[in-house]
């Protein structure tokens, strides 16, 4: 359903990145040239390919809980759960809930185990301070969201605990740029009939081109292999984008230790 990207007044849209680029000889090229697919600094094998098809433009402009809303499928057990958590919220019964009364709903959902912290990781790597209103579609995004993030292994939530939101916004938003391109490549070029979603395979050569070790990548990559696909959801990605940040900034401060210490 397209009107569930929206954001309750009509402002952000969601970007469909699937369709090429045909201009050439515009400023738009060397964008595509340049950006490639790095997350940070990772040097993609692949930029020449993906560049043609997304410009750094049309992925700055997509707003994560659209894409999530167009590609994400909520576990049906799961439903009545987050109903009840959002009819006691929506009061006025207008079948929206008012976004301060977020953090509340989530406490519902995860029975009051979620942190304050982890609800403002949801916030910030959801960019949801732009909105205003949700339905129940949207909150159920941000619902599941949250029960991975609280499932999360103590190590990744020391991470969670430990970030300064504002300050890793910009890295933050570069790792979602990353998983469009690569979801993006992986639909143009694999054949596969999944949308939305990046091979493991695609996402150790970025990790890889990064200057990770293979102990990273293959700690990341089985965390998020769904269900032992070879595939990477978002929603299963948006809850290691502090490890991200975090194996990011080991590396660029101590480039010569190849050991995982943190």
């Amino acid at each position: 359903d397209e009107g569930d990207g929206g954001d309750g007044k009509g402002g952000r849209r969601y970007v469909d990145v699937k369709g090429r680029f045909e201009r050439e000889g515009t400023d738009d090229e060397e964008e595509r040239r340049t950006y490639g697919g790095d997350l940070y600094k990772f040097k993609s094998k692949q930029s020449d390919i993906k560049a043609l098809q997304c410009t750094l433009k049309e992925l700055q402009s997509i707003d994560p809980l659209d894409y999530l809303a167009r590609y994400c499928i909520i576990d049906k057990d799961k439903l009545p759960h987050y109903q009840r958590a959002f009819d006691n919220v929506d009061r006025d019964e207008d079948n929206e809930i008012d976004i301060r009364e977020l953090d509340f709903a989530l406490k519902a959902v995860n029975y009051q185990l979620i942190s304050d912290q982890e609800m403002k990781y949801v916030h910030s790597v959801l960019e949801l301070a732009s909105r205003y209103k949700l339905n129940f579609r949207l909150f159920s995004l941000i619902a599941a969201l949250s029960e991975k993030v609280v499932a999360l292994e103590d190590m990744v939530k020391r991470l969670i605990n430990d970030m300064d939101f504002k300050a890793l916004e910009v890295k933050m938003k570069k790792c979602k740029e990353l998983f469009y391109l690569l979801a993006n490549s992986t639909n143009a070029n694999s054949g596969r009939d999944e949308e939305g979603v990046v091979t493991t395979e695609s996402l150790a050569v970025e990790l890889q081109a990064g200057g990770l070790t293979a102990e990273h990548i293959d700690y990341v990559t089985q965390h998020l292999n769904y269900e032992g696909k070879g595939i990477v959801e978002f929603l299963d990605y948006l809850t290691y984008v502090p490890l991200f940040v975090e194996i990011h900034d080991s590396i660029y401060g101590n480039p010569l230790d190849f050991s995982r210490t943190k």
